[in-house]
Formats: C-alpha cells, sequence, structure tokens
C-alpha cells in the first residue's frame, strides 16, 4: 500500500516481496551466522535498496535515525 502511495516504479507486490525478503528471519540468521554478515550491514545495505525503489530524488533516513542494531540472532 505504501509503495503504491508513493507511485513507486514495477510491480508493487514483487518490490514489497523483494524488501521484505531481504529479511526474512532464515535469510538474515544464515548471514550472521555462516557468512559473517552484521545485523548493522544488513540493516545499513537494506535501506539503500527500499529507498532506490521509490520514484524521485534518491532520499535516506539518517543512521542517526534508526534505533540502533543490537543484539546477536537467537532461536
Amino acid at each position: 500500500m505504501l509503495l503504491r502511495q508513493a507511485d513507486a516504479p514495477g510491480d508493487f507486490t514483487l518490490t514489497a516481496q523483494f524488501l521484505l525478503a531481504g529479511l526474512d528471519d532464515n535469510s538474515v540468521l544464515r548471514q550472521t551466522r555462516t557468512q559473517d554478515i552484521s545485523l548493522e550491514q544488513i540493516a545499513d545495505n537494506w535501506e539503500p535498496s527500499s529507498v532506490a525503489s521509490l520514484p524521485g530524488e534518491p532520499t535516506s533516513v539518517p543512521s542517526t535515525a534508526r534505533p540502533a542494531v543490537t543484539g546477536e540472532c537467537t532461536t
């Protein structure tokens, strides 16, 4: 719904699925446990991808406006 309201290009459903796939719990656990990728790296790289999917000039929320990523993934 937000992508539609923002008049984002492309297929709204596929774009939303693409953005959410990067936050899938199995994917994040694999990245943090076996690929030595930090939660901060995942968050920092997800943000530009989500911003790039919107129309207009690329803008970004400063990292300081996001809550800090702390802790470790556990299941």
